[in-house]
């Protein structure tokens, strides 16, 4: 706790001092010892000792087990002092050797991504998608660093994935409809709208922004179906009746 004062003041060569003498006292508790050591490293990095910061936090690494909660923050760490250090291309070949868990995984990832090697980051991200089922980031960020390559079938097949994850998710539905759309295939872009709202008829969001996207692609009748949808699906909320007024006052329904 004397460290953590220290470290929150500034005086981090006094926390380092504290938290060597604490250190001491639980060398032989790994459990104990870990977040000491992240502290340390912590400091470290903040006073530029970016080499002594890596080898602290690389020590500390090899004292917790591969679902260790404390792995994350230590990857995070790694990436921080690496970045700062210069060092990055380093550490994507060491992890590319020892990256065991998702945290170390995502780490290589985010190296390869910042140093703007799109095929390795890309894979990389993949790779820690396949440990996080539940957790949609990785996919996320490959489908980013495949558009900025250009790879547009590529992202394509990896917004399948991620649909094929979290089907009633309006963000990852609308954003594979619109990589279709972007590849000149409007019939597939609307055949995946289709889809996931057959999939989900009483998701009121994702229909919600099925609707605005055929509104956007000038889909008139799809549209106005969406939006009628929409307000039947949640009555209790007038926007939704505005909306659809909105759309058939645009179409010249001024009656409906």
């Amino acid at each position: 706790e004397l460290a953590r004062e220290l470290a929150a003041r500034g005086e981090h060569a006094r926390a380092i001092a504290a938290l060597d003498h604490a250190a001491e006292e639980v060398a032989g508790d790994r459990r104990a010892l870990v977040p000491v050591l992240v502290l340390r490293a912590r400091s470290e990095l903040a006073l530029g000792r970016v080499d002594d910061s890596i080898a602290t936090l690389e020590r500390a690494r090899a004292l917790t087990s591969r679902s260790a909660g404390a792995r994350g923050e230590i990857a995070e760490l790694l990436l921080d002092a690496h970045r700062r250090g210069d060092r990055l291309a380093e550490l994507c070949a060491e992890l590319a050797e020892h990256a065991a868990g998702f945290a170390e995984r995502m780490t290589l990832a985010r190296a390869h991504d910042e140093l703007g090697r799109d095929d390795e980051a890309a894979e990389a991200y993949t790779d820690a998608a396949a440990l996080a089922p539940r957790d949609p980031e990785p996919l996320m960020r490959a489908i980013r660093v495949l558009m900025r390559a250009g790879q547009l079938e590529e992202a394509i097949a990896v917004s399948r994935m991620l649909v094929r994850r979290a089907p009633r998710d309006p963000r990852f539905v609308t954003e594979l409809a619109e990589l279709h759309a972007s590849a000149g295939r409007r019939t597939e872009a609307i055949a995946v709208l289709v889809d996931a709202g057959r999939r989900a008829p009483r998701e009121v969001a994702l229909h919600q922004a099925i609707a605005e996207l055929y509104v956007r692609w000038d889909e008139p009748e799809r549209a106005e179906a969406e939006l009628e949808r929409v307000a039947e699906l949640d009555p209790d909320d007038p926007s939704h009746l505005v909306a659809l007024g909105d759309h058939r006052r645009s179409g010249g329904d001024r009656e409906g």
